[in-house]
Order: structure tokens, then sequence, then C-alpha cells
């Protein structure tokens, strides 16, 4: 069991690691991003991944909800529409439906 300042760190190095990624380059998304992969897994599926996680953590703590929403608008204008209904749509409406409901 962390404490809490161990937690927060932990999640604020995931959300700018998540940010030093797009920014460098590497979550790069094309539209035939379904041949690219990294491993065994398409880079439109980490991308979306990646979404989910900094939309979990934005629900998780209030405190974390800006700064995941920075870096959500900062990755997402970079994804193709076609990856973006594959991969994305599902965690940004859960997103705003959290949001709505609070």
């Amino acid at each position: 069991s962390m404490k809490g300042y161990e937690e927060r760190d932990a999640y604020f190095g995931r959300i700018f690691g998540f940010l030093c990624l797009h920014r460098a380059g590497r979550l790069s998304v094309t539209n035939d991003a379904e041949a690219a992969s990294v491993g065994a897994m398409p880079i439109g599926r980490i991308v979306g991944n990646i979404v989910t996680e900094l939309a979990t953590l934005a629900a998780k703590k209030a405190w974390l909800s800006e700064v995941c929403h920075e870096a959500l608008a900062a990755i997402i204008p970079s994804i193709p529409q076609s990856l973006y209904t594959k991969y994305v749509n599902g965690p940004i409406s859960n997103l705003m439906g959290a949001s709505a409901a609070a």
C-alpha cells in the first residue's frame, strides 16, 4: 500500500509519461495504424488505452481531473476519425457521462 504522496506522484508520473510519449511523436497515429504496432498491439489500441487511463484517473481524483483533461485535449486532435470511433469514443463518452453526473 502506498502512502498518499507516493500515490499522487505515481498518478502524475503516469500522466506526464503519456504526455511525453505524445509530444515525442511516439503515439503518432495514421489512418493505417492497424498495420502499425508496438509489439503485438496496434498503435490505435495503445492510444485508446492511454485515453481510457486518463479518463479513469480524471474520474478517480478531483485534483487530477484538470491535468487529465489537458492531456486528453493535447492527444485527441491527433487521432484520425476512424481510429477515434474504434478506440477512443467509448472512453470519452464515459468521461463525459461522469462529468455530467457530477
